[in-house]
């Protein structure tokens, strides 16, 4: 039999009603079961600001402190280390006018510090009072710590241009409670320097769902000495040329002179200067002496930190909570360098000096007749030059959170 384009048609008609209406029964049945289902909480830890409706959500990398603690992690660099896209590093006074307190930096894509915006609990924190540019690290107690979330993907439309590279947000924990004592010692093989003791005493009291409240306090020691550069066989001396490296510096001492006649040199040349600080120079025709400012210098300054970080919370009724948070932190670093040098001040020695050349304390040098010479030296004497740095970080929040009218 076969079948007409109308009788095909009114088939399909009345098998397509047939199917509406067991939906349309079966919906009520639907909407009183998903009325039943809670709905979900959400936390949100970051910016709630609407967007369109067609942008996505943006990647998230998100670290839970139990990974701390099986990665052995003990400060915020050192997880931040453990992001790829990170290139976190700790500041050490080097060179004079170049200290950075001993700071901890992130640095997402390596566009620097400052273009990488560091949150604790969804809000911003105080730049570091030495440079203004970006967060110290070392402020932020890792054992307070829940979980540490970091927006992979640039932010600047949402938190302004130190969000260019990214942004991290280290959330602490919401209600803690017990008590716990870390102490930790890391002692290197070889020669002693660059140890590091860390002691750290958390505790919390009251359960923030059945009290109604929690307190948090978490107090963090930690210091690690200095690691002298001839500790280490690869950083005691700059003047390694098999490996291409030769690392000196025109101001020794004993001194090096300069006359107008174009005469230069060192007395103590013809002796092979004074080693292991002075070291003959290898030029050809060449009689001064070069200094080896690399053993003078730390690898590792003298750091200690002392952190504390207070958090009470407090809940009223299931949709609303305040919290009032309070931390201090104080950084010292204490480095070491090369003794100062003297070059290029205009010191000059004239013949009346009995450490002229050829007087009687320092042996002759041929070729000068009298003249004036610029002198160019280093003051052993005088020992390192140090510096000291010393940073405060005071924070107080307090907060309220919850929903109103929906």
């Amino acid at each position: 039999m076969n079948e007409k384009t109308l009788s095909v048609a009114l088939r399909m008609l009345f098998a397509g009603g047939a199917a509406l209406g067991a939906v349309l029964a079966a919906a009520p049945a639907l909407a009183r079961q998903d009325a039943a289902a809670p709905m979900q909480r959400v936390e949100i830890t970051g910016s709630s600001i609407k967007r369109l409706a067609a942008q996505t959500s943006l990647p998230i990398t998100s670290i839970r402190a139990e990974d701390f603690a099986k990665q052995g992690l003990s400060t915020a660099q050192e997880v931040l280390a453990t992001i790829p896209m990170n290139q976190s590093g700790e500041g050490a006074s080097q060179s004079v006018g170049e200290g950075t307190g001993g700071r901890a930096t992130a640095d997402l894509r390596g566009l620097g510090g400052d273009k990488t915006l560091v949150l604790l609990n969804g809000r911003r924190l105080a730049n570091h009072p030495f440079f203004a540019d970006s967060v110290d690290l070392n402020i932020i107690p890792v054992a307070a710590l829940d979980r540490v979330e970091v927006l992979r993907d640039g932010a600047s439309a949402i938190y302004g241009t130190d969000a260019i590279g990214g942004v991290i947000n280290f959330i602490t924990k919401r209600s803690y409670t017990g008590r716990g004592v870390t102490v930790e010692a890391f002692v290197p093989e070889g020669k002693g320097g660059g140890d590091e003791q860390r002691i750290n005493i958390t505790g919390g009291w009251g359960d923030l769902n059945t009290d109604g409240w929690n307190l948090l306090a978490v107090a963090d020691y930690h210091r690690q000495s200095a690691l002298v550069a001839t500790d280490r066989a690869f950083s005691s001396t700059g003047v390694q040329p098999q490996h291409g490296v030769v690392q000196t510096s025109g101001t020794p001492f004993p001194a090096n002179f300069y006359s107008d006649l174009g005469i230069s040199g060192n007395p103590s040349f013809a002796g092979g200067c004074l080693p292991p600080g002075s070291v003959s120079s290898t030029d050809p025709g060449n009689n001064t002496c070069r200094f080896d400012y690399t053993r003078y210098i730390d690898n590792i300054p003298l750091t200690q930190q002392e952190s504390f970080l207070g958090r009470f919370t407090k809940k009223f009724g299931p949709d609303h909570t305040a919290n009032l948070e309070y931390m201090h932190t104080r950084s010292t670093n204490a480095s070491k360098v090369a003794p100062p040098p003297l070059a290029g001040i205009g010191m000059m020695m004239f013949v009346t000096s009995p450490f002229y050349p050829g007087r009687g304390i320092t042996p002759a040098v041929a070729g000068l007749t009298g003249e004036p010479l610029d002198i160019s030296w280093r003051p052993l004497v005088t020992g390192q030059r140090e510096q000291l740095d010393v940073s405060l970080s005071e924070r107080i929040l307090a907060s309220l959170e919850g929903s109103f009218y929906g």
